[in-house]
């Protein structure tokens, strides 16, 4: 239900979730009517038991999630997000803050200074042994890759509430390719939906 299976029936996702319960209970019922040759007040004899239940049913009267809740169900159970992506919304945002591509930054000198926008994707904070102070490794994601963000406990005592899973964020930072692979230093961490384009 979750990840958009029985959308071709035609009831939102919020519904079917919500019915799942009852649905399930019914279904029982009506297989212990039939295996005990029984009639039921609301039910007719044979196989027309469950096709007078299909088009009787009554739906609770929920609202249907919002994209962004149906996409974060799709990424939990199957990994990918299906129909759509959450940064689908702040496209033109993101055209605007003159943001890099994570698939650009290989081609990117390193030190350069770089936006970066993305879905937070995994964090692991950890304490530093010389301060000890806390810092975080931070898996950003966009539409093109992912990449890791480094947050040292100068930026991370200021934006450790904005780095929640599956929040999209706007990360401010200087490309680092001391290693093999490429990561971000960041400068500055912002929720994407609080950046104001200038």
């Amino acid at each position: 239900i979750k990840c958009g299976s029985f959308d071709p029936m035609g009831v939102s996702r919020a519904k079917l979730s919500e019915a799942l319960d009852q649905v399930l209970a019914t279904a029982q019922a009506l297989q212990k009517q039939q295996n005990n040759k029984q009639k039921s007040l609301f039910s007719v004899s044979g196989n027309r038991d469950t096709e007078v239940l299909a088009n009787t049913f009554l739906y609770p009267d929920v609202e249907d999630w919002p994209q962004s809740k149906r996409l974060l169900f799709e990424k939990e159970l199957l990994g990918i997000f299906l129909t759509g992506h959450p940064l689908k919304e702040f496209e033109e945002k993101i055209k605007d803050l003159d943001v890099t591509p994570v698939s650009e930054l290989i081609k990117t000198p390193g030190r350069k200074t770089v936006k970066v926008a993305g879905m937070v994707i995994n964090s692991k904070e950890i304490t530093t042994k010389k301060n000890k102070e806390k810092m975080a490794f931070v898996t950003l994601e966009d539409q093109t890759g992912s990449v890791e963000v480094l947050v040292f406990p100068s930026v991370f005592k200021e934006v450790e509430f904005y780095i929640l899973p599956d929040e999209p964020i706007m990360v401010e930072g200087t490309v680092d390719k001391s290693k093999e692979v490429v990561k971000i230093k960041a400068i500055s961490v912002t929720p994407l939906r609080e950046v104001r384009v200038q």
